[in-house]
């Protein structure tokens, strides 16, 4: 097989289709190869009929290499007969080393280059970088993008947990957060923010004389919306505070919640269902585009609810208004909140063989460390086990330190009954 670039050139027949006269003169001069400038093609001083079947576009960058085979498919040219090479920002034929062009020259690339490349052309990739959540025993780990939906019934804890991940990986990692939240109160949150800082609350700070300049460095990160500040509650006009808030101030997780009290726009006759795969397929690009973590909290349906009113296992493909919600999501979060656990492993409830069960689970595990329990089932992973493993944990919200305690006899509890996996 031969190797050499030119000759390859030659027995394809092709033409270079170059910028100006000095690029024209480099290609005829150094390799003795047909070739023509652009504009000539576009003013038709040279037909089409005039040229070989297999163009080379000769540009400076990849944008521009696209954008010529973009003009020449629009010419009626056909796809599979154009190439271009990428020559570097600043860099024209009159200017560059022959090696370098012929370099070059051995991987032509062609307008669908960034979307579909040959796997030798995508080369190595880089290991995915991960960041803990600092929650105890928690096996979801953050990416760079991630979409990440939090669900659960109302009063569950879900918003509260969604801004607890938040706030530890603002506090941790030194990033910025956005937090929309229209159902919660500034004031509740800024405190949380200070304890997740420090421990405590400003008040306790001054009286207790603790050094508050991590939770100082925290708030200046830490930027909060309210309902007024939107002039339309839409999904796209929050999309766009999100890109502001990124390019502005260089933040980096956003926190949408909920996602109930945005007005949607399901217009047209759209089904809610397909409205909601537009908009997270909106979310999922942002995402990519800006490299943000981005999460969403969703409610239940009313069918997710036990008959006393209790949250029966579910699904994070169960969120209120679509499947969508689980199915484009990086992450799914199922959060619930129950006083049943503790009442199981203090042998409080059931029949006496659940009672015994109850009292051996936390004889081998420790009592239970709270009397209200935060169950988190970690329900999607998109990229396993990278970014973590599906399972279900139980915590005690430690509201003190805005901190999650780990339960191990609770958990094991919480696995026996959270059996949707």
């Amino acid at each position: 097989m031969n190797t050499n670039p030119i000759a390859n050139l030659q027995a394809q027949q092709v033409t270079f289709i170059v910028e100006n006269d000095a690029d024209l003169d480099f290609i005829q001069r150094e390799f003795r190869m047909p070739a023509v400038k652009i504009d000539d093609i576009n003013s038709l001083k040279v037909l089409p009929s005039e040229l070989t079947q297999n163009l080379l576009v000769v540009a400076e960058s990849e944008e521009d290499g696209i954008a010529r085979l973009a003009e020449l498919i629009a010419q009626g040219r056909e796809a599979a007969d154009l190439r271009f090479i990428d020559l570097g920002h600043g860099v024209t034929l009159s200017k560059a080393n022959p090696q370098q062009v012929l370099a070059r020259l051995n991987r032509p690339k062609d307008v669908y280059w960034k979307t579909s490349r040959s796997l030798a052309d995508w080369g190595d990739e880089p290991e995915l970088e991960t960041f803990h959540a600092h929650i105890d025993q928690l096996t979801a780990r953050w990416t760079f993008p991630d979409i990440a939906v939090f669900c659960g019934g109302y009063g569950s804890g879900k918003s509260t947990i969604a801004q607890l991940f938040g706030l530890k990986l603002a506090h941790h990692y030194g990033w910025g957060l956005h937090v929309c939240a229209w159902e919660d109160r500034r004031v509740d949150f800024r405190q949380r923010t200070w304890r997740t800082a420090i421990g405590c609350s400003a008040q306790e700070a001054i009286e207790r004389n603790i050094d508050h300049r991590p939770a100082m460095d925290l708030e200046r990160r830490v930027f909060w919306d309210e309902p007024n500040v939107l002039n339309e509650r839409s999904m796209i006009e929050y999309f766009e505070r999100v890109r502001f808030f990124n390019k502005s101030h260089g933040v980096r997780v956003f926190v949408c919640d909920p996602w109930n009290e945005f007005d949607h726009d399901v217009s047209g006759g759209e089904r809610e269902t397909i409205y909601v795969r537009r908009m997270m397929k909106e979310a999922r690009a942002l995402t990519r585009e800006l490299g943000i973590i981005f999460e969403i909290v969703t409610h239940l349906p009313k069918g997710g609810y036990g008959d006393a009113g209790g949250i029966k296992p579910f699904r994070i493909i169960a969120s209120a208004g679509s499947a969508e919600f689980g199915n484009k999501a990086d992450h799914g979060f199922c959060v619930a909140r129950t006083s049943k656990f503790s009442k199981i492993l203090r042998g409080e409830v059931g029949e006496q063989e659940e009672r015994d069960i109850g009292l051996a689970i936390a004889s081998k595990f420790g009592p239970p460390k709270g009397d209200e329990h935060v169950i988190i089932a970690v329900d999607k992973v998109k990229v396993e086990p990278d970014m973590g493993r599906r399972s279900v944990f139980a915590y005690v919200l430690d509201k003190q330190a805005n901190d999650l305690i780990y339960d191990k006899a609770a958990t094991q509890v919480a696995k026996g009954l959270w059996d949707v996996f």
